[in-house]
This record gives structure tokens, C-alpha cells and sequence, in this order.
């Protein structure tokens, strides 16, 4: 006896539990419908961040932010947390971006720039750290 119990086979319930929940969750304003970004579900990488880490796209600080914060978060300028240090680099190919409410506009070859944006071409894949003129010649 299953006193205060209710049992019943979902599997045999067919058509009749899948409207009860159907009309339910309408009558509540819930949409069990949802919108996949497939290519960051699928790549785990992209998932989670861990707040504190820096993101690898970008060099960035991942920062944990409340709702009321989102709007008015710069993430080109308030996630920026390396320094103002001069860094040289070799460019691959012509890049533009405001860092840190600076334009930054950069060409094919060697230039000096500041460790954040550094950092940032390195990680966006057009510049490289360094110089090629001092870097030795392989044999």
C-alpha cells in the first residue's frame, strides 16, 4: 500500500503528463524553450571561467559581476590589469583597439608598446613577443 504516495510510469504517461506540463509551466510564464550557443556549449574551454584567472582569448581578468554591474562594465578598460611598461612585439598584421580608453593602432613590423596591449595582440594571435632582428638565427 502506498499511503500519500502518488506512483504512475512516466513511460506509460505518453501524451497526457507531457500536456499537464506543457499548460503548467505556461500558465506560470515559464519558456522551456532555450537558445544554444552551440559552438561555446560544445567547447568545454568556454564554459567556465574562474573568476580571478585571465581569459586566453585576451589576456583579460575574468571578474565575477552582479546583474546591476553588467551595463556599465568596460571590459576593455576595466578588465585590463597588466601595466603600462614599455614591451616590444612583432605584428603580423595591421590590428586596431581602444585599450584603456586608448586607440591603439599597430602594422606589420616591430613596435614598443605598453605590457597590457602587449599581452592582448599576443593573445589575439597578431603579434609575437619580441623582436625577430635579436632573436637568433636557427642554423
Amino acid at each position: 500500500m502506498n499511503r500519500g504516495r502518488l506512483d504512475f510510469n512516466i513511460k506509460k504517461s505518453g501524451n497526457v503528463l507531457k500536456h499537464f506540463v506543457i499548460k503548467s509551466t505556461k500558465e506560470c510564464g515559464i519558456d522551456l524553450g532555450a537558445s544554444v550557443d552551440e559552438p561555446v556549449t560544445a567547447d568545454i574551454k568556454r564554459l567556465i571561467r574562474v573568476p580571478g584567472s585571465l581569459h586566453g582569448g585576451s589576456g583579460m581578468l575574468v571578474k565575477k559581476l552582479a546583474l546591476s554591474e553588467l551595463e556599465k562594465f568596460d571590459p576593455l578598460n576595466d578588465a585590463v590589469v597588466f601595466g603600462e611598461r614599455p614591451v616590444k612585439v612583432t605584428v603580423s598584421k595591421t590590428f586596431t583597439v581602444q585599450l584603456k580608453s586608448k586607440d591603439l593602432r599597430v602594422e606589420e613590423g616591430i613596435h614598443e608598446v605598453p605590457e597590457y596591449a602587449a599581452v592582448y595582440l599576443i593573445c589575439r594571435g597578431v603579434a609575437e613577443y619580441g623582436s625577430r632582428r635579436n632573436q637568433p638565427n636557427p642554423a
